[in-house]
């Protein structure tokens, strides 16, 4: 909110080399992630808010509080995801964490109760907060003479999956509610792969 006077600093080269610096491996990887997880994670807060109403009966207010859940559990559980990211391998955890965000997104269709649908969104929540960790800091390290722009670039992408969640997965559940949501998921778990197999082949490194 109030960066110190010293963290303003001039941009290096020119405008054509901290183009060049954006057309790398790592950067590609970080925003195919991040376009992945948003499609899941937008996925996850607009089915969710619907499927209360419709399974549940849940009013504006007590909707708005379950949705909630996503978000508090991401908040509490970002501490202990960054410690995980410092001990083990970023990608290995970032992966995992892809996987549960998307098994959690496809279980909120599929339990039975409020109570274990509401710990779904927690889980799928706390794995959100990973998934972006993740995204954000193979952008910050992909162009270090650009940051800015690889960061740009990443967004850009992050929420692009956000605009396009509610135009995809909004028309499926209005012929399959569980249905809408296992789909929601996929892309998460897709995302996992692609840092897999982004470790094995080292593009995330350079």
């Amino acid at each position: 909110m109030l960066p110190p006077r010293d963290a303003k600093t001039a941009p290096a080269g020119s405008a054509a080399d901290r183009w060049k610096v954006l057309a790398n491996r790592k950067l590609v990887v970080a925003c195919i992630v991040a376009a992945l997880a948003f499609l899941t994670t937008m996925g996850v807060t607009i089915l969710a808010a619907l499927y209360a109403d419709d399974a549940f009966g849940l009013g504006p207010t007590a909707r708005g509080l379950v949705v909630a859940v996503f978000g508090l559990a991401g908040l509490a559980s970002g501490r202990w995801l960054g410690s995980l990211m410092d001990r083990f391998n970023m990608l290995k955890v970032g992966a995992a964490m892809q996987v549960v965000l998307g098994v959690g997104a496809a279980l909120i269709g599929v339990v039975p109760t409020l109570a274990l649908m509401i710990i779904c969104i927690g889980v799928a929540g706390a794995a959100a907060t990973g998934t972006r960790t993740v995204a954000q800091t193979l952008a910050v390290t992909s162009a270090p003479t650009n940051r800015s722009g690889a960061v740009s670039v990443m967004l850009a992408c992050q929420f692009g999956g956000a605009a396009i969640a509610p135009l995809l997965w909004v028309p499926i559940y209005q012929d399959s509610q569980s249905a809408a949501l296992v789909l929601a998921g996929i892309p998460a778990i897709l995302a996992g792969l692609v840092l897999l197999v982004a470790r094995r082949l080292n593009w995330a490194e350079r």
